[in-house]
């Protein structure tokens, strides 16, 4: 089992009330994951793209909506223990006080609009890769195929 822990929000931290709970992801290494929920994504767009590290796993972090109140994120993590992307749907908002909550959801199995943003931040044209595919090519294998594309 893998878990990655997210802490507390802001909300949960400092409001009277409200539990000290902490954001937690468990990944089975072998259970079948989920797709990501379509009402998540419906009419969102990729804003932003560019791969990072999340806590210490390979990652892709695409901005999905923004308002002055709040952002939702969609991460998608590199796990090595089973050799795929998951995805992870974030969500934080202005609760009372100015104080910020935050939400995630998953881990997912990815969708269609996940494995183009694995494609976009590798730099990588679809007509390459199949997008049923992309799940499962590590980032160092993406980061081969997405650097010997020609430049035009």
């Amino acid at each position: 089992m893998i878990e990655i822990n997210f802490g507390m929000s802001d909300y949960a931290r400092w409001y009277p009330g409200v539990p000290p709970t902490e954001n937690i992801i468990r990944i089975t290494e072998s259970k079948e994951l989920l797709t990501i929920p379509d009402h998540y994504l419906l009419g969102k767009t990729q804003k932003k793209i560019e791969k990072c590290n999340l806590r210490g796993f390979d990652s892709i972090d695409i901005l999905v909506d923004e308002e002055h109140l709040g952002y939702e994120r969609l991460y998608l993590l590199w796990i090595n223990q089973r050799k795929e992307w998951i995805a992870i749907y974030y969500r934080t908002w202005c609760e009372a006080a100015c104080v910020w909550d935050e939400d995630y959801s998953g881990p997912f199995a990815l969708n269609e609009f996940c494995s183009k943003g694995i494609l976009g931040a590798y730099k990588i044209p679809e007509s390459l890769i199949s997008l049923e595919n992309v799940r499962n090519i590590s980032p160092s294998e993406l980061e081969k195929i997405g650097s010997n594309q020609i430049k035009v």
